[in-house]
């Protein structure tokens, strides 16, 4: 889990950076998209580690799970967002109003979506403990398939509208809660080594099906489009599952993943601020020499993240161990 962590943490910073070319057609606007087709299952790999993290034998008194898995997200964001009102000249009022309606930074989304996730996981995590639990859970990752991922893609593409889904309601099963039951799944399952190499390609293959469709598509419509990178896309899907399934067994480990791993969250939370700034100071453009300029500034970008995460990692945990001596926690 660390090796995905830490890859799913890099691929995010390189889709962010690729992604500032996208939104208009350039002589790098394909270098881009191939770079964006490649990073897109990094969000999707995150809810899968959490799933696979979270959805264990391990008995977890309902409260005691939510104050202490909550508090490690939310104290963090917290100390992120005093960062962020001292960057800015808004108004406290103003500020405190931003954070509850996700204005603070457009990546901060995975936060609020995480913690929802979060308050969620109780109730399937008993579905784990039987056959008939995990029968449930492979219903429910099917209509999920079926009715977040499958239909809303063939519906904008082929702008075909299938009446069943919209006249059964089917809310439940949208979202994300599909990747976590799923990364709960994949670690009661262990893949050999033909079949993790097979997983692999389809990775590649579903990454050129990304890049393939995404061109295509915009071209048809004389402007860019998304549909084919949003995380619950078919082929965003089986990158993400694939991937996750060639690296889950991995026996690979080393001191310095593992140090990154335990940085990771905090230098998801920074990097946007830290690559705005790379960019700034590196060039006004990243047009020219596209195809080397957007991965060594994502490398830049994740290095730098991680040096700086290292004393705010400190700072919370020491934060964290005083506040821990008034709350449970």
């Amino acid at each position: 889990m660390d090796l995905i962590r830490v890859i799913s943490c890099f691929l995010v910073i390189l889709l962010h950076i690729a992604a500032s070319l996208f939104y208009s057609f350039s002589d790098s606007w394909k270098i881009c998209v191939k770079y964006d087709s490649a990073a897109r299952m990094c969000v999707p790999l995150f809810f899968m580690i959490s799933g696979y993290l979270l959805f264990t034998k391990k008995e977890i008194p309902v409260f005691s799970f939510y104050r202490k898995r909550l508090f490690r997200i939310l104290f963090p964001f917290f100390i992120l967002c005093v960062i962020y009102f001292f960057i800015r000249n808004d108004s406290i009022t103003l500020f405190i109003t931003k954070i509850f309606q996700k204005k603070i930074e457009f990546h901060l989304w995975y936060v609020y979506a995480i913690v929802g996730l979060y308050l969620a996981v109780p109730f399937f995590k008993k579905l784990f403990d039987s056959e008939d639990g995990i029968l449930l859970i492979k219903i429910y990752i099917v209509i999920w398939i079926i009715s977040a991922i499958v239909y809303p893609t063939i519906y904008r593409y082929f702008k075909l509208e299938i009446p069943f889904f919209n006249n059964f309601n089917f809310n439940f099963f949208y979202g994300y809660m599909g990747y976590f039951l799923l990364g709960g799944l994949l670690r009661n399952h262990t893949f050999a080594k033909k079949e993790r190499i097979f997983a692999f390609i389809i990775t590649i293959i579903s990454t050129w099906l990304i890049y393939y469709f995404t061109k295509k598509y915009s071209y048809s419509l004389n402007k860019p489009n998304q549909l084919f990178f949003g995380n619950l896309s078919p082929f965003v899907f089986t990158q993400a599952v694939s991937f996750f399934i060639a690296l889950k067994d991995s026996s690979f480990k080393h001191g310095l993943i593992q140090k990154i791993s335990t940085h990771s969250y905090w230098i998801y939370l920074i990097h946007v601020i830290v690559y705005r700034n790379i960019l700034h100071i590196g060039s006004s453009s990243l047009v020219p020499y596209a195809w080397l300029k957007i991965p060594t500034y994502a490398f830049a970008t994740f290095i730098l993240c991680f040096l700086i995460s290292i004393p705010l990692y400190r700072l919370e945990q020491r934060a964290a161990t005083y506040i821990r001596r008034y709350i449970d926690v």
